[in-house]
């Protein structure tokens, strides 16, 4: 039957509700269509994009390809969006380390600090202390301290 959906697929996010059907057009020819309805003032507003056969390669890759750009960039904002939560707690998290910095971590590790004592000295989150530590390669030079 003209129209019929020959697949159907669909899921609600929220306000919306997003369908895509598989059909098939007067001419025989396959189209995928695509549908986003949503309430607006008690009535459902639908926009919708029809893809054609001939399109329909060209249309994925195009649409994968920004689907990978976008969860891409996404992933890099989550990131910064963290390290500016880290900087907040930890000023000098994400900076790098001076070669005095280096030394005083030394000495103050050789004294037995712990590394929460550290992290609130030198203002840098615990897995940024037990990281320089292993880089320094203090435990291996102090293998008594801890």
């Amino acid at each position: 039957m003209i129209n019929e959906p020959i697949f159907s697929e669909y899921f609600r996010a929220g306000n919306r509700t997003y369908f895509f059907d598989i059909k098939e057009s007067k001419d025989s020819k396959r189209y995928l269509s695509i549908v986003e309805s949503k309430k607006k003032d008690g009535k459902f507003e639908k926009f919708k994009i029809m893809v054609y056969e001939e399109d329909i390669e060209l249309f994925a890759k195009y649409f994968n390809s920004s689907l990978l750009k976008f969860f891409k960039t996404k992933k890099a904002e989550d990131s910064s969006s963290y390290q500016n939560e880290v900087k907040a707690k930890f000023p000098n998290a994400y900076s790098p380390w001076s070669p005095e910095a280096d030394e005083e971590l030394e000495i103050l590790f050789c004294k037995g600090q712990s590394d929460k004592e550290l992290s609130k000295h030198f203002k840098r989150n615990i897995g940024g202390i037990q990281s320089r530590i292993k880089k320094l390669e203090l435990l291996d030079k102090y293998p008594n301290i801890r």
